[in-house]
């Protein structure tokens, strides 16, 4: 978690981070296997499903370290 001083205000969020709301289901699925693919991007590992802090886990039948609800 990133908390910064800036300008007398604490902030979450890193300098040049530009949030979108998620609104739509594609947009959804876009950021999620974004998300997924990065430990595969940075060379940690060679699968999504491998890096175990990952939630892409339980999307290949794996366990995950947490539960996960789905809507």
């Amino acid at each position: 978690m990133w908390l910064l001083k800036q300008k007398d205000e604490t902030t979450f969020w890193q300098p040049g981070n530009h949030p979108e709301e998620i609104i739509t289901q594609p947009f959804f699925l876009q950021k999620m296997n974004y998300i997924h693919s990065n430990p595969v991007r940075a060379g940690i590992v060679d699968r999504e499903e491998a890096y175990i802090y990952s939630s892409a886990r339980d999307f290949y039948n794996m366990k995950g370290l947490l539960d996960l609800t789905y809507l």
